[in-house]
């Protein structure tokens, strides 16, 4: 059986509701479906593979954590991503700060805004209708292309 990407996001809506009721099964589910594009993101970022697994335990109990404050305007994958960012930065930071790193200050700088135009991860949030789901991409004649001045898809 093939599943559509509706039922995905629905079902995906149904695992952050129950999440938000404190279903850890559920959470549990979310985590599995974001882990490995947690720590592809974090490590894109820092190109170290045993920070980017820190930094993806230390999103997931940030977003357990603050998972009430999650409104589906933008989709929970960038979301969490952003969560990652912020806690990747953090840790660089730190680190910076320890060992009194000027380069190491000025790269998490350029994340930084990097982050913040959404060059960095390529992830922008994807325009919702009012009802907080995805916008349709395609239609009869193939596949549609965003155009961010009008907000729609043409």
């Amino acid at each position: 059986m093939h599943t559509t990407l509706v039922e995905t996001q629905l079902a995906e809506d149904q695992l952050i509701e129950a999440a938000k009721q404190g279903d850890r099964d559920a959470f549990g589910e979310l985590v599995l479906m974001h882990y490995q594009g947690t720590i592809n993101v974090v490590y894109r970022m820092t190109g170290e593979m045993p920070l980017a697994e820190d930094v993806a335990q230390e999103t997931f109990i940030r977003a357990w954590t603050k998972l009430h404050t999650y409104r589906p305007i933008g989709s929970f994958r960038s979301w969490v991503y952003r969560i990652a960012n912020n806690a990747a930065l953090d840790i660089l930071r730190r680190q910076a700060e320890r060992e009194n790193d000027e380069g190491l200050t000025t790269l998490v700088n350029q994340l930084q805004e990097q982050i913040d135009t959404g060059l960095l991860t390529g992830q922008r949030d994807e325009p919702k209708t009012q009802t907080g789901r995805p916008r349709s991409r395609s239609n009869a004649g193939g596949t549609r292309t965003y155009n961010p001045e009008t907000g729609e898809f043409e």
